[in-house]
């Protein structure tokens, strides 16, 4: 008579690693990267923020779809063997908003050598701050923003792609302005005589 029993003892589970936080510009779909556990199996889990869908719950590197722009999402990464203590990490997923700048007005400095206004308005993306408002040839910095519009004082010039960034996106509207002086004034002579006496 065999009085032996077998004892079945579980490998503790790797320690989880979720991967960096992502943050993307305008899009909704990521890949994960999460480690590959040599002891247990993975599971991704959503916790918290906006719905989305996990393609392949199981695969440290699956796809995560439909993210809304604007918003995050919290995604857990936890790794389970057996009766061991489960060990798991969490990610924070988000799809930043690309902002978007238009050109409400350009008026042209009414002195030779004086400043024209420049009127900027933003989409909500773009909260009450200073920003940096960037153009081909150069920058103007500290420019506030405030109620979605910011006005910039300038001189004559060409300022081409305009453009602002917010959490790392970049608007994508190609806008250009022209800020010209004034005419320069002309002096016309009708005609002259010579004096009649020294």
């Amino acid at each position: 008579m065999d009085n032996g029993f077998n004892v079945n003892i579980d490998g503790q589970p790797a320690i989880s690693n979720a991967g960096p936080d992502i943050a993307q510009c305008g899009t909704g779909d990521f890949t994960m990267a999460a480690n590959n556990p040599i002891v247990g199996t993975g599971t991704w889990t959503l916790v918290g923020g906006a719905i989305v869908a996990i393609e392949a719950p199981n695969d440290p590197t699956t796809e995560v779809t439909g993210l809304p722009a604007g918003q995050s999402a919290t995604l857990q990464w936890t790794i389970a063997n057996g009766t061991c203590p489960n060990t798991s990490d969490q990610i924070i997923i988000t799809n930043n908003e690309i902002p978007q700048i238009t050109a409400a007005s350009a008026n042209d400095p009414v002195i030779c050598g004086g400043n024209g206004l420049i009127e900027l308005t933003f989409s909500s993306s773009v909260p009450d701050g200073n920003y940096n408002i960037v153009h081909d040839a150069g920058t103007f910095p500290g420019v506030t923003v405030s109620g979605g519009s910011a006005n910039i004082n300038a001189p004559e010039g060409q300022y081409d792609n305009l453009r602002i960034t917010v959490s790392g996106c970049t608007s994508t509207q190609d806008i250009d302005i022209t800020l010209t002086d004034p005419a320069i004034p002309t002096i016309a002579i009708n005609g002259f005589a010579s004096p009649t006496t020294c």
